[in-house]
Formats: structure tokens, C-alpha cells, sequence
């Protein structure tokens, strides 16, 4: 059996836009270390990292901003540095 290219699978296989097709294909052979480029598993991992940072700085900024908040509080009502 001969290997169709790319272009010439889609049409065999009546896909009129074969462009799906090679994104597919592309993807495959980058996931099988044919190709260079992130894996799939790789870019996922990645992407799950970055939202986590993201949550994280959040909220890390929220507990800054309430520590600021309260911290002026405390120092309104002058209990912050005449106990400590």
C-alpha cells in the first residue's frame, strides 16, 4: 500500500477541506516525536501551569490588599503598635 499524501488522503477520503485534516495529522506526528514542535501532553501541562500562576498571583494580590486593609484598620483604632 502506497501512502497518500496529505492532501490526497482528504480528497480520497471526500473531505472537501483538508485542512483540518493536516492540522490532525501535524499534531500526530508531533505528539510521536516525528516532528518538531510541543507535544500535546507537553502544551496541556503547560497551559494548566500557566492558569494556576494566574490564580495564584490573584490571589496573592486579594491577601495583599485585605492585609493592607486591615493592617490601616488596626492602626485607626491604635491596637496594632502600642501592644507589640
Amino acid at each position: 500500500m502506497v501512502p497518500l499524501g496529505r492532501e490526497s488522503y482528504a480528497e480520497t477520503h471526500g473531505v472537501h477541506n483538508p485542512r483540518p485534516v493536516l492540522v490532525d495529522v501535524n499534531r500526530a506526528e508531533i505528539d510521536a516525536g516525528r516532528r518538531g514542535g510541543i507535544p500535546t501532553e507537553l502544551a496541556e501541562k503547560m497551559k494548566a501551569l500557566e492558569r494556576e500562576n494566574r490564580e495564584l498571583r490573584q490571589a496573592n494580590e486579594i491577601l495583599r490588599k485585605a492585609s493592607a486593609y486591615f493592617a490601616q484598620d488596626l492602626r485607626q483604632s491604635g491596637i496594632a503598635s502600642s501592644d507589640a
